[in-house]
């Protein structure tokens, strides 16, 4: 277990009302211990490997002894986030890149929580916009006839939200008047069909079939261009177009992807820069496509731990170019991307932000209680 500390000892005595938050993702999985009073705050964290844990609440247990034995906190009220959607009114989640199931009754069996909510991922970082310090959220600027623009999002208008990580999530926010709240919506638009535009886009379609790199779908979805496995597959793709074999790092390592960005950063290899850079003109285009989706007049936020770890990569101008690249300048779709804001989630805590919002602001209508 590794942690992190956000607040010096001595401060809290000024926090009232703990709580704990999860984000359970298929590499990781993080805790949080929170208070909610005077204001919501993040105390600290600890971090484990999701394949080396037995369970999901062993976690949450490490957790709560952590925070009980160091600092006296006694936690009885939850919410966590997962990478899967979620059934039977979101009281059982099954994990799309783990091989884990976990519900409600699990979550109260083994642990001593009274009060939990759990939440798809996406729909996390969704709420988790509402609640992150400024300093974490960069917009992305519009060159408009060689100017820079930055666009104003609509009051109270559709906030999108993509994330490439481990898979690639997609989903909105939408404002809720009577509540005069947002909502958060999950969908699973990261596993639609994947196009082509031309006849490389093709070409790279037909490599991912042709070497069965579809991880179980019969076409490539948008997640073979969009996620660490979308990585290593431009990055392959590369290769395969110049004739190279793979390189003995490569095949040695069991996270592929991590070694491309290493490399890509470091500009020690021109194949893992041009995979990145592909990966990047992507993420501009399903950006545009969820923007359109969902109506996003209120802003597209794109966040997932390849942007958090690519920042340089992210604001190079492939992904805006690309976000502009399918439609028609002076055209009614034209005007509607120029004024729509593209936002950066610069942090990996967006999720625990997230489930920390709906404990303070929404678990009256979203939590369950034993």
């Amino acid at each position: 277990m590794e942690t992190e500390f956000f607040v010096e000892e001595f401060e809290l005595g000024n926090c009232q009302e703990f709580v704990i938050v999860g984000d359970v993702g298929g590499t990781h999985t993080t805790m949080a211990v929170c208070a909610l009073k005077p204001k919501p705050i993040m105390l600290f964290k600890c971090k484990f490997r999701s394949r080396e844990l037995a369970r999901f609440t062993d976690a949450v247990n490490e957790t709560l002894a952590f925070a009980h034995h160091k600092y006296n906190i006694t936690i009885s009220r939850s919410c966590f986030d997962f990478a899967g959607p979620l059934y039977d009114d979101n009281t059982r989640v099954q994990m799309t890149n783990l091989n884990w199931e976990v519900t409600k009754n699990q979550i109260f069996g083994g642990t001593t929580l009274s009060e939990t909510c759990m939440l798809n991922d996406i729909e996390a970082m969704g709420y988790g916009t509402l609640l992150l310090p400024q300093d974490k959220i960069i917009q992305l600027p519009l060159s408009v006839d060689g100017q820079e623009h930055y666009a104003q999002p609509a009051p109270r208008g559709n906030k999108g939200i993509l994330a490439a990580g481990t898979g690639l999530g997609a989903g909105f926010l939408t404002f809720n008047k009577e509540l005069q709240k947002y909502h958060s919506v999950q969908s699973e638009g990261g596993h639609s069909t994947l196009i082509a535009r031309d006849s490389e886009e093709l070409e790279f379609i037909r490599f991912i079939l042709e070497t069965q790199r579809t991880r179980g779908f019969t076409i490539p979805d948008w997640e073979s261009a969009l996620s660490g496995y979308g990585l290593e597959n431009h990055y392959l793709f590369l290769l395969a177009k110049a004739g190279i074999q793979l390189p003995q790092e490569m095949n040695e390592t069991q996270n592929m992807a991590k070694v491309i960005s290493k490399h890509a950063n470091a500009g020690t290899c021109q194949y893992c820069e041009a995979a990145l850079n592909r990966f990047m003109y992507y993420y501009g285009l399903k950006t545009a496509e969820c923007a359109f989706n969902f109506n996003t007049r209120g802003g597209m936020y794109v966040g997932g731990g390849v942007a958090t770890k690519n920042m340089n990569f992210l604001r190079n101008g492939n992904l805006m170019q690309a976000y502009f690249s399918s439609v028609t300048p002076d055209t009614t779709l034209f005007w509607f991307l120029k004024n729509t804001p593209v936002y950066v989630i610069n942090t990996y805590d967006s999720n625990l932000y997230g489930c920390l919002y709906v404990l303070d602001q929404m678990s009256d209508s979203l939590s369950y209680k034993r």
